[in-house]
């Protein structure tokens, strides 16, 4: 590179960065923008020195068992709908044009627009 192209190059940089820097940003009074800086500055953390050393509510193994019986007892209450094998392909393609018509039904109530 020439003398005159590195001279051209630094000067450009200088330029650009001196205008960069006298750009004055207008100082804008978003609402409720003042209330929050004020209220972050009133935040304090908690010391870690006073905090327990061992959680204070935990449950006992009896408690955790019988939570855990309880959702196995929920699950093995569940029932699977029954298939219904005895409907031949017509029936179930007129089940669910029946289906879509009361689906059109409760779109007429509804007042959004899809």
């Amino acid at each position: 590179m020439t003398r005159a192209m590195k001279l051209l190059t630094v000067s450009g940089a200088l330029a650009f960065m001196s205008a960069c820097s006298t750009v004055k940003m207008p100082k804008v009074d978003l609402p409720g923008f003042n209330e929050a800086a004020a209220d972050s500055e009133e935040l304090s953390y908690p010391n870690p020195n006073e905090a327990p050393a061992t959680p204070e509510n935990v449950p006992s193994a009896a408690e955790w068992d019988d939570a855990a019986n309880a959702i196995l007892k929920r699950r093995r209450q569940f029932g699977a709908p029954v298939s219904r094998d005895d409907l031949t392909d017509t029936e179930i393609l007129q089940e669910i044009e029946a289906l879509k018509r009361k689906v059109q039904e409760y779109k007429k109530d509804d007042p959004v627009e899809f």
